[in-house]
């Protein structure tokens, strides 16, 4: 009876998870960065009510950005992830998490609305200006603060986008080899962070979802020793939109008996991978250093120290 290496059928499953997982990030920060391209040259609308903001206004959107930085953490949020959602730096996320109200904010923003009426005159001149040549030109008028600065003070300007579906992802704040582990994790073993890191992703990407899904049974028919589901499994792993998977269970139908096997049986041939990776250990410890006939004596004899 030929039996199938479960540690391998694990190991290479998730090879083929880490490979779809790393495609799918470069996909996402693609479609993040071509997101921010378009918002950034987005120009300006003529047509909004009330279109700058106001000192009271200021004050009311960093009171709601607290609350909901004050809320994120209690849902065990990374702080990294926070930042990146409401679009602060880590250190100001962690000065908000303690405070019951922002402080006071003083500096480009108190600068920037003594340009309030010259942004009116010239978006009343050319209604289709951009905010860029705005904020050119404020400097030259004596403005010293940042462009980003002037980005927020004319927000209200920029045609709306929909903001309904919008999962953040920070950049590098995930990789393809951690989230491969994490999936094989059941959900009670996953901390706070990263069972809010899982659910980030699972909202960013039905395809994330399915992968999460076919491993988690593949596992358990694994742990039960439910061979006989897992011709079921390969055909729905067949059918998904995910190539490395795909890949996965055709090469599982090659040596389908002795995958089945593996999966109905208690038998291992973990004494045997022992064995090699004993051997091999012992080999690279006398590379250029002695012969077989002493390799041979240490693996019959079980000497596996090489001050010995």
């Amino acid at each position: 009876m030929q039996v199938a290496d479960r540690w391998h059928l694990l190991k290479n499953m998730g090879d083929a998870v880490k490979k779809f997982l790393e495609r799918k990030r470069q996909q996402l920060r693609r479609e993040e960065i071509a997101c921010a391209e378009k918002s950034k040259h987005e120009q300006i609308n003529p047509d909004n009510e009330n279109p700058l903001l106001t000192e009271h206004s200021i004050a009311t959107e960093r009171t709601s950005k607290l609350c909901e930085i004050k809320q994120l953490y209690a849902l065990g949020t990374p702080i990294r992830a926070i930042a990146g959602i409401v679009k602060m730096s880590r250190n100001t996320v962690r000065k908000y998490i303690h405070l019951d109200e922002p402080p006071s904010k003083n500096g480009p923003r108190s600068e920037i609305l003594k340009f309030a009426n010259y942004f009116k005159e010239r978006i009343k001149e050319c209604p289709g200006i951009e905010v860029i040549q705005l904020w050119k030109e404020i400097k030259q008028l004596g403005y010293g603060g940042s462009r980003s600065v002037v980005y927020q003070f004319l927000r209200n300007h920029t045609r709306t986008r929909n903001k309904t579906n919008r999962s953040y992802i920070p950049r590098q704040s995930w990789s393809a080899a951690k989230v491969s582990l994490l999936v094989y994790k059941c959900e009670s073993d996953l901390s706070s962070s990263e069972q809010a890191l899982l659910n980030i992703l699972k909202e960013k990407s039905s395809d994330i979802n399915i992968a999460i899904d076919l491993v988690q049974e593949f596992k358990a028919i694994m742990e039960k020793k439910q061979g006989d589901k897992l011709r079921g499994w390969i055909d729905k792993s067949m059918e998904c939109s995910i190539n490395e998977l795909k890949a996965f269970a055709k090469g599982l139908l090659t040596d389908f008996t002795a995958v089945k096997n593996a999966f109905s049986t208690q038998w291992s041939n973990g004494q045997v991978e022992g064995q090699i990776n004993k051997l091999k250990t012992v080999k690279r410890q006398m590379y250029g250093r002695a012969s077989f006939n002493l390799l041979r004596k240490r693996m019959i004899l079980g000497i596996t120290d090489p001050q010995i």
